[in-house]
């Protein structure tokens, strides 16, 4: 790396969106910078919509050990968050990138923007600069837009605009809201609003919103903000977990947004097949919208010590199903302790697990805590009984598999207040080494497919 990074912190920030956040260390790792790199994570509070994808991004850890993690248990907001991370990096710190978890560093990312900020720090011009390009005709090297993907500054910038951006989240949003408007002059909106179809001043008008208030706050200090040489950044936060962008129109992948998809940034970034060499996606859209795409992700060592009883959940993928994840780690399983019972755990890239569990008995009956993959090894007959929510709180779309590896038969059943739905009623795997998935499709319902008679 050519920037002096000693005095450097990558704040990442994260919720509920693991796998993405996966991502986004796993581009850190990959330029040696999770060591400058703290991940502040909101919690759950105990909500049930939360709990599984929350505890999902905090076992990341286990996966990127070298970067600092800050774990909420209650449930924060991002605002509240990232003010905080902010307060404390401009006390220890003289230079800050900021990366939500939607928001992958590509190779040299951490070296451009310490390169970057090495030369805005002493223009009193500038106050940020930013990774992911507008790509717009509207933008120069500089642009009085503020980028909040991918962003970064030093704290004598950030100190006072966080003074002030922390006072306006203090205040009744109503109030907050008549203060920034009364002071928002045609001016400021030019500057905030450069890029048609990504408004500011228009979020502003209706509630506070922590990177639109920085926009302000910037705009109206009279201050510019600096694209990188190149882009190093890419925002791939469309689909469905997605806060802004969870549905999906095309004129996102086109400037000035340039979002690219999840599959898109698997290919193009060479999270698959063990390549390291990356290049740059092009902006017009997907390269494929192939799911098989997807298949080949890239293994990485398992190299710590895992805790006993760490709960590991079922549905851990990157979006697709786990059908599709295919292990290429030379060091072949890797073996674990989780409460006396040795289990297999199959590791690949982000914290991706396929996890497995053996069972000999008449009768099963998955729960929460279920390995995603059920090796049904009886000689005699079995009998899987699946919930009811009530006495399993399984989330929907949570999918297990059945491999019948012993001789004896295995049928699947509805428990008490549950419903097993099966093409033609068939409810018995196959045969001898056939494969049945169960997939909870609504709060008490499951469905069975696969190889059944």
């Amino acid at each position: 790396m050519g920037a002096n990074l000693s005095d450097l912190i990558i704040l990442v920030f994260g919720h509920q969106r693991p796998s993405a956040l996966g991502y986004v260390l796993e581009g850190l790792r990959r330029q040696d910078a999770l060591r400058f790199t703290q991940v502040w994570l909101d919690g759950h509070q105990e909500h049930p919509e939360l709990v599984r994808k929350v505890l999902q991004c905090q076992q990341l850890e286990l996966w990127f050990p070298d970067a600092e993690w800050v774990k909420y248990g209650s449930h924060r907001s991002l605002c509240m968050v990232l003010i905080t991370a902010l307060e404390r990096a401009v006390e220890r710190y003289s230079r800050i990138v900021v990366l939500e978890d939607d928001c992958f560093p590509a190779q040299r990312a951490v070296a451009t923007m310490g390169e970057a900020l090495d030369a805005i720090e002493s223009d009193p011009c500038v106050f940020s600069v930013y990774g992911h390009h507008f790509n717009d005709e509207r933008e120069g090297e500089t642009t009085t837009a503020f980028q909040c993907w991918g962003w970064g500054t030093t704290a004598e910038k950030l100190r006072p605009v966080l003074r002030q951006l922390k006072q306006l989240w203090h205040m009744d949003e109503p109030d907050c809201v008549r203060w920034i408007n009364e002071r928002m002059t045609p001016q400021i909106r030019q500057r905030m609003d450069v890029f048609p179809g990504r408004s500011c001043s228009d979020i502003l008008r209706k509630r506070f919103c922590w990177d639109a208030a920085v926009a302000f706050l910037v705009a109206r200090a009279g201050m510019v903000n600096q694209r990188t040489s190149q882009q190093v950044v890419y925002n791939f936060g469309i689909g469905r977990d997605s806060g802004h962008f969870s549905t999906f129109e095309d004129r996102f992948l086109r400037p000035p947004f340039n979002m690219i998809r999840e599959e898109q940034l698997v290919n193009s970034f060479n999270l698959s097949a063990d390549r390291h060499d990356e290049t740059a996606p092009h902006n017009g859209g997907p390269q494929s919208s192939n799911p098989q795409a997807l298949t080949d992700l890239t293994s990485v060592a398992f190299t710590n010590t895992v805790a006993d009883k760490i709960t590991l959940w079922t549905d851990y993928t990157i979006g697709i199903s786990p059908s599709s994840i295919h292990h290429r780690s030379a060091g072949g399983s890797h073996r674990f302790d989780c409460g006396g019972m040795t289990n297999v755990a199959r590791i690949t890239y982000g914290g991706l697990i396929e996890k497995s569990r053996s069972e000999d008995g008449a009768t099963f009956a998955p729960t929460l805590f279920t390995e995603n993959t059920i090796n049904c090894t009886n000689s005699s007959a079995m009998t899987v009984t699946l919930p009811g929510n009530a006495t399993q709180a399984i989330p929907v779309d949570t999918e297990f598999r059945f491999l019948r590896l012993g001789a004896g038969e295995v049928t699947f059943v509805a428990d008490q207040g549950a419903t097993v739905h099966s093409r033609s009623g068939h409810s018995r795997i196959g045969g001898r080494y056939g494969a049945v998935r169960v997939r909870k499709i609504a709060t008490d319902e499951w469905l069975v497919y696969g190889n059944l008679k």
